[in-house]
C-alpha cells in the first residue's frame, strides 16, 4: 500500500533542522529535538507546534526517548546532562548532570520498555566517553556504570522486565545483566549502529552495511 502523508508540519524548530523525533502514546504529539538546541511537543493533527520544552541546559540535544505510557519523556545532550520531563506539562522531574565525566556528546538514552512504573523509572544512558550508565531516576541513584573497551557506544537497549542492557559500537556489540552490569555476552561486528531487542532472549543488531542479524 502506498504511504499517505498524514501531516506536515514546518518551523517547529524555528526553521531549523530536526535532529530526534519520538511518538507520544497517543499518537496525536510529536516530541522532537531540533539544531535550535531545543525541544518541542507538536500537535500531528493541527500540524501546530503546542508547547516549547525547557530543556536542562543550552547544550545540543543528541538523543530521546518516551516512556511507554507516553506520560514522560528523556533527552541527553552535550553537556552531559540527563533529564526527564512530563509529556504533558514540559516540566522537568529528573535530572543528572556529569554522568558521563563531563564528556560531550552523549549518544543516546532509552527508557526500560515496560509498563510497570517501577520499570519506567529506568533510564539507561551512553556517551563518548566508552560508558553505559544505568539510572533509577525515582530513587535518585546510579545502579551500576560500565566501561566498553570495544569503542565508542552509539545506541542502546533494555531487555523486557528490565532483565538485560544491550549496547552497540563502531565495532561490536556487548549484553549485561541490568541489576549488576555484569557482561553476558560480546561478539565483534564492524559498523554497528542500532541495536533492540526483539524478545527477552533475542537481540537484532543493524549495521551501516545493512546487516542485520
Amino acid at each position: 500500500d502506498a504511504l499517505n502523508l498524514v501531516s506536515r508540519m514546518e518551523n517547529v524548530h524555528d526553521g531549523a533542522g530536526v535532529w530526534r523525533v519520538a511518538l507520544l502514546k497517543d499518537a496525536v504529539k510529536i516530541v522532537s529535538a531540533g539544531f535550535n538546541m531545543k525541544v518541542a511537543i507538536t500537535d500531528v493533527s493541527k500540524g501546530i507546534r503546542v508547547l516549547n520544552v525547557p530543556t536542562a541546559s543550552t547544550g545540543f540535544v543528541r538523543d530521546l526517548d518516551v516512556t511507554a505510557d507516553g506520560q514522560y519523556f528523556v533527552t541527553c545532550d552535550e553537556d552531559d546532562v540527563v533529564a526527564v520531563f512530563q509529556a504533558s506539562t514540559g516540566a522537568m522531574v529528573w535530572d543528572c548532570v556529569g554522568g558521563h565525566g563531563g564528556v560531550p556528546a552523549m549518544t543516546c538514552a532509552v527508557f526500560a520498555a515496560d509498563d510497570d512504573d517501577f520499570m519506567a523509572d529506568i533510564v539507561v544512558t551512553a556517551g563518548l566517553d566508552r560508558r553505559v550508565t544505568v539510572h533509577n531516576t525515582r530513587r535518585g541513584i546510579t545502579l551500576f556504570t560500565k566501561e566498553d573497551m570495544l569503542g565508542h557506544c552509539t545506541c542502546v537497549a533494555i531487555s523486557p522486565h528490565l532483565l538485560r542492557v544491550a549496547h552497540v559500537t563502531e565495532l561490536g556489540a556487548s549484553v549485561v545483566d541490568a541489576d549488576t552490569g555484569l557482561e553476558l555476552a560480546s561478539f565483534q561486528l564492524p559498523n554497528c549502529i542500532s541495536v533492540c531487542f526483539a524478545s527477552k532472549q533475542l537481540l537484532v543488531v543493524v549495521t551501516r552495511d545493512g546487516l542485520v542479524c
